[in-house]
């Protein structure tokens, strides 16, 4: 394995970082959803809040004419979505201006093929030609079926968010619907992002061997800890609960105790040479908390650490961290038995006796002193 090569490549600092801000679409899952992005649409373009409105519709007519020569004036528009065509079709949006007598027509597509009948769409409005124009509004350039040229246009997504971006530095917008309208572009500048070749993407595929190298290395770093996990438990007489790089529980199975150790190694996978063990209760040991707090009060390894989070079942009751070197890190498993023995030990022992009184844990209580 040649490591050497790794290490060059990681010491030149030229891995790229890809930095993605998700907007509220995605976060519920809905991005992808062609009749929810085509509601957002129609709500800019009909919100009736200064600026937005006439942001959107200005912009997408100034697109009409850069392409088409057309000068539509929808001053006065109406915007629809999901209109039936007279074949039965539906169009995804529909702005016209009754008074001027001008009307876009425009098919949203985010991810599917066009297979929609995109003449059904253009006999929807018997406007002149030089009235009306059709829209294919989708991520990336689409072509055009040839019988539409001259009738359909094709815009992107983006084409469209960029124009509104560079027109947005110089309206005054409400600032509620500034977060708005900059959490939308960004949802479709991901989606659009989706299918092109980041720096990351980029990377990868000029230093593949590397970057395989490096997996290759991470795997074994990640069978060195769970082993060194395993040892931890073997030297207490517990068995392992979990299976996340980072963190691990430990506890008696077979009395299936809910007070136990949990050794958390987040940071050791992140590079910060941190972990954290904690004593951990959960379920009716966690509601007799207080108690426990009370009856141990005085006890010095109760009194020398901190309390964790307290989440659904479980409460980290009492935490405490460590930082080690790379060299301690080659016997982390016995590093970490020590620390438990000198710093968890007693108090783990006499919490899980005063809670579980009736329990046979004579395999395992040698194990809880310091050899």
């Amino acid at each position: 394995m040649n490591l050497q090569a790794l290490a060059t490549l990681v010491d030149q600092g030229r891995i790229p970082r890809i930095e993605r801000r998700i907007g509220f679409l995605e976060v519920i899952n809905k991005a992808h959803h062609e009749n929810i992005n085509s509601a957002v649409y129609a709500h800019f373009l009909s919100c009736g809040i200064p600026g937005v409105e006439t942001l959107f519709r200005d912009t997408l007519t100034d697109l009409v004419y850069s392409r088409t020569q057309k000068q539509l004036n929808l001053s006065q528009s109406v915007v629809s979505t999901e209109v039936k065509t007279p074949m039965g079709g539906r169009l995804d949006l529909v702005i016209e201006d009754f008074h001027n007598q001008n009307i876009i027509l425009i098919e949203n597509k985010i991810h599917h093929y066009l297979h929609n009948d995109l003449s059904d769409y253009w006999n929807y409005s018997n406007l002149p030609d030089a009235r009306k124009v059709g829209i294919l509004l989708t991520l990336y350039p689409h072509p055009i079926p040839t019988e539409l040229n001259g009738k359909f246009i094709n815009i992107t997504h983006r084409e469209w968010m960029q124009a509104i971006k560079e027109q947005m530095q110089s309206n005054d917008l409400d600032i509620r619907y500034e977060i708005y309208l900059n959490d939308f572009i960004n949802t479709l500048e991901n989606l659009t992002n989706r299918y092109a070749m980041n720096k990351s993407a980029q990377f990868y595929f000029a230093h593949a061997q590397q970057v395989q190298l490096a997996v290759q290395t991470q795997q074994q770093a990640y069978d060195f800890l769970n082993n060194q996990l395993e040892l931890i438990a073997q030297n207490l007489g517990w068995q392992t609960y979990g299976s996340s790089m980072n963190w691990r529980n430990f506890w008696d199975q077979h009395n299936v105790l809910d007070t136990y150790l949990t050794i958390i190694t987040r940071d050791l996978i992140n590079g910060k040479m941190t972990f954290r063990i904690i004593l951990e209760l959960n379920r009716a040991d966690k509601e007799k908390a207080a108690e426990v707090r009370k009856q141990f009060a005085n006890h010095p390894q109760l009194t020398s650490k901190e309390q964790g989070e307290s989440k659904n079942t479980y409460l980290h009751f009492l935490c405490q961290d460590y930082s080690l070197g790379t060299d301690e890190l080659k016997n982390f498993g016995e590093l970490v038995t020590q620390k438990i023995q000198e710093d968890f030990a007693d108090i783990t022992l006499k919490v899980i006796q005063y809670l579980y009184p009736d329990k046979n844990i004579s395999d395992w209580v040698s194990n809880f002193s310091i050899k």
